[in-house]
């Protein structure tokens, strides 16, 4: 007769009991590990919440879901063009991602458009254009820790549209891409590159 024959194994019910008691008497790290799943869980389960401008600060790494995501070949920016991504922060869509996870742009600056003298009539957002941009051009070297020029990275300007103008919204952005419109997996804040 073999050793392991000599002795029945644990049911499943008092393998259950087992690891109650275990955790009955390590209650601290009973906590913990309680802690822990819980929060694992509620990042899994609840979804991202979607971030207006206004919301938005400097360093904020997002996702904005546009159109050219599922798009692959050359010449193709997954991250989306700029006006695609203006649309969709200006209306709330985009969400904060991790900046050590995969994330198509990071917000360089929030610029008020309040005081900015823009025309009353005509082209509004390009107006609006043209004014932000060279704030987020300023902004850029300060914040990814080199010029733009010699950059893998690249500075447009977010600034709403026509009707959130004329609604009341006077919240510009500044946000940093891959050149190549690629996504990103570290964050371009200080990376010298």
């Amino acid at each position: 007769m073999r050793e392991s024959d000599r002795y029945q194994r644990a049911s499943l019910g008092e393998q259950l009991g087992d690891l109650l008691g275990w955790f009955r008497s390590h209650r601290f790290v009973s906590v913990v590990l309680l802690l822990f799943a819980v929060g694992w869980l509620a990042q899994i389960v609840a979804p991202p919440r979607p971030t207006g401008p206004t919301d938005l600060a400097v360093g904020d790494c997002l996702f904005a879901r546009t159109s050219d995501a599922n798009l692959i070949g050359p010449g193709v920016r997954p991250i989306g063009v700029p006006t695609a991504v203006e649309a969709v922060v200006m209306v709330g869509g985009a969400e904060r991602a991790p900046c050590d996870g995969s994330h198509g742009h990071e917000v360089s600056a929030i610029v008020p458009l309040a005081d900015l003298p823009v025309p009353p009539s005509g082209d509004v957002i390009a107006s609006l254009r043209a004014l932000v941009q060279p704030t987020c051009d300023a902004a850029f070297s300060g914040y990814v820790g080199t010029p733009a020029g010699g950059s893998m990275y690249e500075t447009f300007a977010v600034v709403p549209t026509e009707a959130a103008w004329q609604a009341g919204e006077r919240t510009g952005v500044c946000l940093v891409a891959r050149k190549d419109g690629q996504w990103m997996s570290t964050a371009a804040r200080g990376s010298q590159e």
